[in-house]
């Protein structure tokens, strides 16, 4: 992440809260691109000896962090200068283990950004409900702040999971935490910007969905608090499919609005023949 890393240490040194420390986290297989661009004045670099994410931020937090809040933030996030402030005002309660953040997509340009930009706005409002019911899972890297005491007494991440920012809320949530979700807190991430690129991201969210279900379905039907089976879960599943839909939807409207213009400008019938078959349904 070298390309955005020194923009990402950038952003976040303008932000407005008192005394926070900024630390670069990289691992063994770090290039020499990212070693450089972590050099930054008043900014504090831990080397991990291996790599793995998960792995490599709980070495962080186990023996270099000891602030009473972390926020973790993915090398290509972006911050609004008050994101700390907002995130910091939900932990008045000592039950809440962590908070999100609002994510937006990242100067979008092309149509594949376009489509993950208004899917991560309906996500911001997903988490927001999701949240106020005591379901919300998924706790993402671009943007959201844990209380570190918590997050060190449930064990931190999960070393061997390539899905962490599920598996940790889904622990959170069954160790009778809550997860929060902050709407005015807003960040930005980079999204992928070509279909295979977005196809393969989905399969690693989606592979670590139903791995992260397999490893806690007992622990939470034995859990007292079992909202992760009852909303967070069924919910989620239908997001898979939903995003599938809307991206079918999307084509299907665009075809519907293109096909008149075709039919006068190549003296044809087309569109007339697909309205008949396909009526003119809003998706």
């Amino acid at each position: 992440e070298g390309r955005r890393l020194r923009e990402t240490i950038e952003n976040v040194k303008k932000a407005e809260y008192p005394n926070y420390k900024v630390y670069i986290v990289l691992n063994k297989s770090s290039t020499q691109e990212t070693i450089k661009a972590a050099r930054v004045r008043n900014v504090n670099v831990i080397r991990a000896p291996f790599d793995g994410k998960a792995r490599v931020m709980n070495y962080a937090i186990r023996n270099f962090i000891n602030e009473d809040y972390v926020l973790i933030l993915d090398a290509d996030t972006f911050i609004e200068q008050d994101l700390i402030t907002r995130l910091v005002y939900h932990f008045k309660s000592k039950k809440v283990a962590a908070v999100v953040s609002s994510v937006k997509v990242y100067k979008p340009r092309k149509v594949v950004e376009y489509l993950q930009y208004y899917e991560y706005l309906l996500s911001i409002l997903a988490r927001k409900a999701l949240s106020k019911v005591g379901g919300l899972v998924i706790i993402h890297g671009a943007g959201s702040m844990f209380d570190t005491k918590i997050l060190k007494k449930v064990g931190c991440f999960d070393d061997n999971n390539y899905s962490e920012d599920m598996e940790i809320g889904m622990r959170l949530l069954t160790e009778g935490y809550k997860v929060e979700s902050s709407i005015k807190a807003i960040s930005y991430t980079v999204v992928p910007n070509t279909l295979k690129k977005l196809f393969k991201q989905r399969v690693r969210w989606f592979s670590g969905f139903f791995y992260n279900v397999i490893k806690y379905r007992k622990t939470a039907l034995n859990s007292k608090r079992n909202d992760i089976w009852k909303i967070a879960l069924p919910f989620m599943l239908v997001s898979i499919f939903l995003s599938f839909f809307v991206i079918i939807g999307l084509v299907y409207t665009t075809l519907i609005f293109l096909l008149p213009a075709y039919g006068i400008l190549t003296n044809t019938n087309l569109s007339f023949f697909v309205s008949y078959f396909l009526p003119s349904i809003s998706f």
